[in-house]
């Protein structure tokens, strides 16, 4: 084992120390903090404060959803625990009293002992994947890092992320089980629960940065020369107009056979680009045409909930193919060829954007499992049928072929029925050439009942 680096964190006088290692037979560093630790009559110490300031101190829901006012909060909290402990107990130790004051006030308005990686101003992100697995940090100077840090059950990792959701209004629950909150520092929570996400319930924070950026922080980082932050001054101070050159739409470009998904259908998106050409004014660029499209909405992810909602379209873009493009195949044999740049949500530690080609062989994309559309209603004109006998009774088209076959119903409309039928038929089913009948074969016993019942349901056969 190697050490790469050590230094201490304190917050609300509880102290910290951690210790990035290398070690051989991990694939990435470990992050070792050790935090307090305590016996057992400490320990019901705590728990009797807990409940004793938790009584003595009962708050507004604005109190600990205004960020203005948290701050005066806790430093108050802080100070009346102190007080507390004083008057119950004069001879402990003040740095004890402090260490408690702070224990107690991460228990009622943080995320208890996990505060402490918060407190880490090096770590930008806080993962915690299920409770079979260590936690996950990223850390500016090394990446990705697994930590000695697990959570004990699944119900933990559910109750604090209830915990962090009251605090601002947001709950999780089977009905809901993907919360987007925040906590009191402002840093953002994204929490989901099995089995939603399939190995275990999840909470990822995402700190953001006690010190917001400035432009002599870009210069000193090298994002922009000094020439550039002037430039950029001076069009600030004269309100000038500002526009940031990059990809079109950020190389989300797809060749012209990729179907895409309309709130009421699906389409090739080349007869999409066609069909909105034919209708706008088509206006020249660099690398192809684009037009300003009319009323067109589009099914897309939202990034916040994780949910496939509609999105209006403001504009259409049809851009000269690049040298290659890159050919995505899944396991379940789904396939789409994209620009290399063309981004992609992958689970990694979280949901990750990647350029295509970016993706190896072992990527898992993420994909929705379900797409709702608000498709057209399947017509049928039965009139067009050739039977040998029909009639219409209580309003139901009934037909009768040759011979001894009897007499069916047949639907006006296409349902959910119908197409569970048909797959039957077209999954395990047969209909010979040569008799009027349709065949289903299948060892499995509920299968088969509902197969039955559909015929008499739907066309009134006993089969």
């Amino acid at each position: 084992m190697k050490v790469l680096e050590k230094y201490t964190i304190e917050i609300n006088s509880v102290p910290g120390s951690v210790e990035i290692q290398e070690v051989d037979d991990e694939n990435v560093p470990i992050y070792n903090i050790t935090m307090p630790e305590f016996d057992i009559g400490t320990k019901s110490l705590l728990d009797t404060l807990t409940d004793v300031m938790a009584q003595r101190a009962p708050l507004e829901i604005s109190e600990i959803t205004d960020p203005k006012k948290i701050k005066e909060l806790k430093d108050k909290i802080f100070d009346d625990t102190i007080k507390y402990i004083q008057s119950e107990f004069g001879d402990l130790d003040p740095r004890k009293s402090n260490l408690l004051a702070g224990l107690l006030l991460h228990r009622l308005y943080g995320i208890g002992q996990y505060e402490l990686l918060l407190a880490d101003d090096l770590l930008e992100e806080v993962v915690v994947n299920n409770s079979n697995t260590p936690l996950v940090v990223y850390h500016k100077r090394y990446g990705w890092l697994k930590t000695t840090q697990m959570m004990q059950s699944e119900d933990q990792i559910y109750n604090l992320s209830s915990q962090i959701g009251r605090k601002v209004n947001r709950s999780i629950s089977s009905l809901n089980p993907i919360m987007d909150a925040h906590l009191l520092t402002g840093d953002r929570v994204a929490s989901t629960l099995f089995p939603i996400s399939t190995l275990g319930n999840t909470i990822t924070i995402r700190k953001f940065a006690r010190s917001p950026w400035s432009v002599t922080n870009l210069i000193a980082e090298k994002t922009m020369s000094k020439e550039i932050a002037a430039l950029l001054w001076l069009a600030i101070m004269y309100e000038l107009n500002v526009m940031v050159v990059g990809g079109t739409a950020s190389g989300k470009c797809v060749s012209g056979d990729t179907q895409v998904f309309l709130p009421d259908r699906r389409v090739k998106i080349k007869d999409l680009v066609d069909e909105e050409f034919s209708k706008n004014k088509v206006i020249p660029t660099d690398d192809g045409y684009l037009v300003a499209s009319s009323n067109l909405e589009v099914l897309s992810l939202n990034q916040n909930n994780l949910k496939i909602e509609k999105k209006k379209v403001s504009q259409v873009w049809k851009r000269k193919a690049p040298e290659y493009l890159i050919d995505v195949k899944t396991r379940t044999g789904r396939n789409i060829k994209v620009t290399p740049e063309h981004p992609f949500f992958i689970f990694d530690n979280g949901l990750q954007k990647v350029r295509a080609d970016e993706l190896n062989i072992n990527s898992s994309i993420a994909t929705p499992r379900v797409i709702s559309t608000n498709s057209n209603i399947i017509n049928f004109d039965l009139n067009k049928v050739n039977w040998y006998q029909t009639e219409i009774v209580n309003g139901q088209f009934k037909a009768k072929g040759r011979g001894k076959s009897k007499w069916v119903y047949l639907l006006h409309t296409f349902d959910p029925k119908l197409a569970r039928f048909m797959g039957y038929v077209i999954g395990d089913g047969h209909i010979p050439l040569e008799e009027n009948c349709v065949r289903f074969f299948n060892v499995n016993p509920q299968l088969l009942n509902d197969f039955l019942k559909l015929g008499e349901n739907l066309f009134g056969v006993l089969l």
